[in-house]
């Protein structure tokens, strides 16, 4: 394989024989759609940010995840999901400050979050799906919604330094 600097805007479909390398704010267009591979490696070269204002289906396999990470702990900032269709399935996400935030209805399920700096998974609004999914050493709270209907079932949260999760508003969890 190789490895593409990436920054700007962005859509189409990232490939597993490449490693993406994110040197700047990324945004996904609104009416566009990035697909990343099982098995794709993207990685944030700085404390950058994506803007999901398009769809983003990151949809790998048990024996193939997705990896987004970075090279050591809080060295990039976030996801924002302002989609209500994207989907994070069994990828792994490291390295980064916030991890995935959101004011939408995206699905995040069978990922596994690990050394985060703050709220590993964000949502401020929307309805999202959070299930299944394993989070571990973060510095501040595994899962946060507030003001959000989310649904949050069998998620392993664990070795955090405050709370597993925070909860202020109706969610059905089960």
């Amino acid at each position: 394989g190789y490895s593409v600097t990436v920054s700007g805007t962005a859509s189409g479909v990232w490939a597993d024989s490449v490693e993406y390398l994110i040197t700047g704010n990324l945004t996904i267009p609104l009416n566009t759609t990035l697909t990343i591979q099982p098995g794709t490696k993207v990685r944030f070269m700085g404390h950058y940010d994506m803007y999901v204002n398009g769809q983003l289906n990151a949809v790998g396999s048990s024996t193939n995840r997705i990896i987004i990470t970075g090279d050591s702990t809080n060295t990039w900032n976030f996801i924002d999901l302002n989609n209500d269709n994207s989907v994070l399935d069994y990828c792994t996400i490291e390295f980064g400050f916030r991890g995935i935030t959101t004011t939408k209805s995206p699905t995040i399920t069978n990922c596994m979050f690990r050394k985060m700096g703050r709220s590993v998974i964000l949502s401020n609004a929307g309805s999202p799906l959070i299930q299944n999914n394993e989070v571990y050493y973060f510095n501040d709270v595994g899962i946060t919604l507030v003001g959000s209907n989310g649904t949050v079932s069998c998620n392993h949260i664990h070795h955090g330094n405050y709370y597993g999760a925070i909860y202020s508003t109706a969610i059905e969890q089960s």
